[in-house]
């Protein structure tokens, strides 16, 4: 008995037409579609349009890239089961019963992965092991009469073997604690049941009747209770005279600290009173300055706020109005520090400048964190991508901002930021060099356009930078020979298990597996991948054109690898609605990410298992110039595909190209040695011929 099977535009199999025996085995090599095979093989003979992972509206991804529509066909003794997508539909012609099989039998399901309940229920099926009545009856005492069986039976046939098991489990536990509690004993049956008797158990009490027993133990239990409750009342007693005595010393320290606060605030009303004294008060004239009129006064508002106060004229008559200069609160001004400010405006008064004035020029001038919050409105929202926004939004939050708020920007002189690039030494000096780039952008827009401090007043201009030392890390051949096999093993491992499980995890391992893989053969930024949207992707032109990279330069070339691996990408199953071409785990616009974030936790077990150390996903794109420039590409032909702004990010790479010149010259240089061997005279500088 054969089956004959017919295949077309199946995932990667375009068309197979073979038979098979009921029992048969797939083996071939990689990326050939015996997995697609073996899909469209057990979908048919279980019957089922689609997996269970595929939802219809998602059939079309089982159809074979650049077709239509796709289908198979089981035939076998004149019936014919077919199943076409994307209509997801199963239909069979012919006369008798159609091919089926279980899903265990297809592999689609494995028993051993099955719960311990679930697949003992299916051997238990599967052999006809299920137990009856009759065994029951058969294995229960016999002194267990007929309806107790019954009902027992009833019982099982409701909530099954297992629950009835747990409920017979769970009372025998109940009644050997019951007997524990009793009698103190651990174990029991029935014999030992029957020929217990209490420690204090007497010969008598064998004669005496039920009714007499249940009333001798009624009294006792009575007094037992009597006796209960006048302890009871007498503990009560204790433990509220033990807690009054406890309290005693509470108390007593209580009256101690309130005798204390009262002191303090007598101490404290003296002081405030003597102030009054010196300063005076709103119902006492308040000193005048002999000269000019000017006073000194503690105003007392009616909501408790206390303030001082300046008060003077400019000038004598009535030509000058009477002016008021705020010192300021009584909580942030002692009386002598409010006394020498009010010393300090009398002598400007004396000097004929109005203090006002004065005080209206500090209000027009302009706080750091004002400025820089423009500064991050008006430019690095326009200018810089989200990436960058993030970061320096996080940088001003928790470093800047810090150092300069509360400061003018008018103020700030080149000492400033030179203590600030000081104050970062220790801790983060290359971070302290990000810093001062930002102040000194936001120095610059301050001349111009905003106009707030002069021109060629920038005070970061002249102040140190942090030396910073570039990483060097490249991918040397045998360390590429063990990343290319960690990236297959975690491709393979994880096909597998997708396969069986459906689940998401081993989805996301695959997707990454690709994005690293996509990094070695471009060598594009690892978040210009992470952004990529799957209409970015011209296959034919073999090209990714993003709508915004970092140095807005959108092209990037594929190679054949890349655009192998981006067919692959392009068959997994996808969230709907979601355009890139590493969707993440969520698929909600505008609430979470619907793109993959940085895989740290794969990425570190990939580089484990390829014994990478001290390297970053991103030196991927360091490596990838380095095998550029030694297969013969010129420094400007690796700049343009690493999309480099200037010239000078890639002469990085220099020398790495001197290296690759040097090897060039010397193989010229062999070649016409080997050539002019065995003719060439080689003549000595003193005249002395030699061959």
């Amino acid at each position: 008995m054969t089956i004959n099977v017919k295949i077309t535009n199946c995932r990667r199999t375009k068309n197979a037409n073979f038979t098979i025996n009921p029992i048969a085995f797939i083996a071939g090599e990689n990326e050939n579609g015996k997995s697609s095979i073996a899909m469209a093989v057990a979908l048919a003979a279980t019957q089922n349009p689609l997996p269970k992972h595929v939802a219809k509206k998602d059939a079309l991804a089982l159809v074979h890239t650049g077709c239509d529509s796709g289908m198979i066909q089981l035939e076998k003794d004149g019936v014919v089961s077919e199943i076409s997508w994307p209509r997801a539909e199963f239909s069979h012609k012919g006369q008798g019963k159609p091919l089926f099989a279980s899903e265990f039998a297809v592999g689609i399901k494995n028993i051993f992965q099955l719960p311990q309940t679930d697949r003992t229920a299916y051997f238990i099926d599967l052999l006809h092991a299920k137990p009856s009545k009759k065994d029951l009856t058969r294995d229960l005492p016999r002194n267990i009469t007929p309806q107790e069986i019954d009902k027992l039976w009833e019982k099982i046939e409701q909530s099954g073997w297992e629950e009835a098991h747990e409920t017979a489990k769970k009372g025998e536990n109940e009644l050997t604690g019951q007997w524990k509690m009793i009698t103190g004993e651990t174990r029991w049956n029935v014999t030992t049941a029957g020929k217990w008797r209490p420690k204090a158990w007497e010969q008598e009490l064998e004669r005496a009747e039920l009714t007499e027993l249940e009333v001798a133990f009624a009294e006792a239990n009575k007094s037992h209770e009597d006796a209960l409750k006048i302890e009871g009342a007498q503990a009560f007693d204790r433990t509220q005279a033990e807690a009054q005595a406890a309290k005693k010393g509470e108390y007593a320290q209580v009256i101690k600290d309130t005798e204390a606060e009262l002191q303090m605030a007598e101490v404290r009303l003296r002081d405030f009173t003597a102030q009054l004294g010196v300063l005076g008060s709103p119902d006492n004239e308040p000193m005048n300055c002999p000269d000019c009129g000017a006073q000194f006064r503690l105003i007392i508002y009616p909501s408790g706020t206390k303030t001082y106060v300046f008060d003077y004229r400019m000038g004598k008559g009535r030509n000058y109005p009477p002016k008021r200069v705020t010192i300021g609160a009584t909580n942030k001004f002692s009386p002598d520090q409010a006394r020498e400010k009010a010393k300090e405006h009398l002598g400007q008064v004396i000097a004929g400048i109005d203090p006002s004035d004065i005080e209206n020029q500090k209000k027009d001038k302009h706080r750091f964190e004002e400025i820089w919050e423009r500064y991050y409105h008006e430019h690095v929202m326009i200018k810089n991508k989200p990436s960058t926004q993030k970061g320096v939004k996080q940088t001003g939050k928790a470093v800047i901002l810090p150092y300069f708020k509360g400061r003018f920007v008018e103020e700030i002189t080149a000492r400033d930021i030179h203590a600030f690039m000081l104050s970062k030494r220790e801790t983060s000096p290359v971070n302290a060099n990000r810093c001062r780039s930002h102040l000194s952008k936001m120095f610059t827009l301050c001349e111009r356009p905003w106009e707030i401090r002069p021109l060629n007043s920038n005070p970061c201009r002249g102040v140190f930078k942090y030396p910073e030392k570039r990483r060097e890390r490249y991918l040397s051949d045998e360390e590429l020979v063990n990343l290319t096999q960690a990236l297959d093993q975690l491709l393979t491992e994880n096909l597998y298990v997708y396969q069986q499980t459906a689940h998401e995890r081993p989805l996301h391992c695959i997707r990454v597996a690709c994005y690293i893989k996509l990094m070695l053969f471009t060598g594009a930024r690892g978040l210009e991948w992470r952004d990529a949207k799957v209409k970015e992707l011209d296959l034919e032109r073999m090209i990714l054109q993003p709508e915004t990279t970092k140095n807005d330069e959108p092209a990037i070339a594929l190679p054949p690898e890349a655009i192998e691996i981006i067919q692959f990408l392009l068959e997994l199953p996808r969230p709907e609605n979601n355009p890139y071409l590493f969707p993440g785990k969520c698929n909600v616009p505008g609430r979470y990410r619907q793109n993959i974030a940085y895989p740290k936790a794969v990425w570190d077990d990939v580089r484990k298992k390829a014994g990478l150390e001290n390297f970053r996903l991103h030196d991927l794109r360091h490596s990838w110039a380095a095998f550029a420039l030694a297969s013969g590409l010129s420094l400007a032909d690796v700049g343009q595909q690493l999309n480099h702004k200037t010239y000078q990010t890639t002469k990085r790479y220099e020398h790495l190209a001197d290296t690759v010149k040097r090897q060039n010259v010397a193989t010229v240089g062999s070649a016409i040695s080997s050539i002019g061997a065995g003719k060439a005279k080689v003549i000595d500088i003193r005249g002395q011929k030699k061959v």
